[in-house]
């Protein structure tokens, strides 16, 4: 059963709310580029995880793509080393199982916010635990006058339990599920499954947390004398060994930051493994380099859509513009290059053959009103492209814009959309779709010119979602509004006003 999307977000969204940087060597995508991309489906779409732990770290990975080639080189080394031992993967799959209960995805929570405090110190359980016993055992032994006593206590014992229980109730479940994963973490260096790297980095983590798991065992007490749940309330059993556990949390909180990471790790690297293995004919590794912004795809395809058409493009150090009819394949064109530069530095697959440089990527591709904040479609472009003029600021980066600033008038439009792609364009690749034909007219040389085109009419219409050379001479506007069944009246008056190129 795959991880719901709010569970496998928890991950990263309790990262970035605590401002804890990218992992090493990788940077944060924007919120609008993922967004945008519709980046959490594609992730639901291909993952191949047995773990919530794994599905948030298989989303931490392409959430935050790498900008180092020895990242990706340690990546590529694990998941080589599993499309070659297939019998070895599927054990370790075995094993990685064994953490897939549901409610694992609530770890970060405990590892990454800030602990509601406890209703009195751990040392208080025990007195308390200690005065119940004491007095039924004085009560019974020697005055009845102290039974009166425990059953005072028995009644506070119980209300401090509850309390407990309902103010830490979902940092308690996620203390007994981290519980599974340090059990699995455990069983990965005992069987020797799973790349080496990574087993001797978990290895070195468990020997530090070796007392929180035995106090991890008293979390949950299995009593054979079926001793109701009222009596191990009033015994405060839970809260005491709950206090003890989070004292060992606060000195071991980095240890199980990276433990927890590590073992979820494995599971979305089996995961990019297994995809890898089920789509063989048509994913590849791509080829990354550093150097100047360069771009260079073919046949690259959507990875999520069934049947996509592959495109080629060359961009060596220049940028695109793209015309064309009205659903031709512009805005799925600009997702595909995009989406494939997240995957080829995070998961480091993608769908068709991918050579370029290391890209920072970051979109501006559906601008909408903002009613919350307040603001028209087009205060809500000029926002979402003021953030991209500033990455421009920083290293080479990737820019696919869609239609930029359509809430204001075309007299205004034009200059301001030259202006910003140009602006964009130095020392980056952009890669912008536009209806203004004039856009594509005024900008200068270091733009190439592509368009997507409808059928012609004695080819049955449609479309064949492929880009060609060249700027779009004609537009499908008035023959959209035929095939909605518009009168014929307004048809001639509206083509009678659109330019014939």
């Amino acid at each position: 059963m795959p991880t719901p999307p709010g569970d496998v977000r928890r991950l990263v969204d309790l990262e970035r709310g605590a401002d804890a940087p990218a992992p090493e060597g990788c940077a944060w995508l924007d919120d609008t580029t993922i967004e945008d991309l519709e980046l959490l489906d594609v992730a639901t779409e291909i993952d191949r995880t047995v773990s919530p732990a794994g599905a948030q770290q298989h989303w931490r990975i392409i959430a935050a793509p790498a900008q180092r080639l020895d990242v990706l080189a340690a990546r590529e080394q694990a998941l080589a080393g599993m499309a070659r031992d297939r019998e070895g993967t599927l054990r370790l799959r075995n094993v990685l199982a064994r953490m897939a209960e549901p409610d694992t995805s609530y770890v970060p929570l405990l590892l990454w916010s800030e602990m509601p405090p406890l209703p009195m110190k751990g040392s208080t359980f025990g007195l308390l635990q200690l005065a119940l016993v004491l007095c039924i055992a004085g009560g019974l032994l020697v005055t009845p006058f102290l039974l009166i006593a425990a059953v005072l206590l028995f009644i506070t014992n119980v209300i401090i339990d509850d309390r407990t229980n309902t103010t830490l109730a979902n940092h308690a479940r996620a203390l007994q599920m981290f519980g599974k994963v340090l059990d699995t973490a455990t069983r990965v260096v005992a069987e020797k499954v799973g790349p080496p790297r990574w087993r001797d980095a978990i290895a070195s983590e468990l020997p530090a947390l070796e007392p929180l798991r035995k106090k991890l065992r008293t979390m949950t007490v299995n009593d054979p004398l079926d001793i109701s749940g009222v009596v191990l309330s009033a015994l405060l059993v839970r809260p005491k060994a709950l206090a003890s556990c989070l004292d060992l949390l606060d000195k071991e909180r980095g240890t199980m930051r990276r433990l927890h990471r590590l073992v979820g790790e494995l599971d979305a690297l089996q995961s990019i493994s297994m995809w890898r293995a089920e789509r063989a004919d048509d994913l590849e590794v791509p080829t990354l380099l550093v150097g100047p912004p360069a771009l260079d795809v073919f046949d690259l395809c959507h990875p999520t859509i069934s049947d996509a058409v592959g495109n080629d493009l060359a961009l060596p150090g220049r940028s695109l513009v793209i015309t064309g009819s009205n659903m031709s394949g512009k805005s799925t064109f600009l997702r595909t290059l995009a989406l494939n530069a997240v995957l080829a530095q995070s998961i480091h697959t993608v769908c068709g053959s991918y050579r370029a440089s290391l890209f920072h990527v970051h979109t501006a591709m559906r601008a909408v009103d903002a009613t919350a904040e307040g603001l028209s479609t087009y205060a809500a472009e000029v926002k979402a492209v003021r953030a991209l003029i500033a990455a421009a600021e920083g290293p080479a980066a990737l820019f696919a814009l869609d239609e930029p600033f359509r809430g204001t008038n075309p007299s205004v439009r034009v200059p301001i959309v030259v202006a910003v792609l140009e602006h964009l364009a130095k020392g980056h690749i952009v890669i912008a779709a536009t209806h203004d034909l004039d856009v594509a007219h005024d900008l200068s040389a270091d733009f190439d010119r592509g368009y997507f085109r409808e059928n012609d009419e004695e080819e049955d219409g449609g479309y064949d979602y492929l880009l060609r050379a060249g700027t779009a001479v004609t537009t499908n506007a008035v023959t959209l509004l035929r095939r909605a069944g518009y009168p014929e009246s307004i048809l001639a008056r509206v083509a009678a006003s659109v330019p014939r190129g």
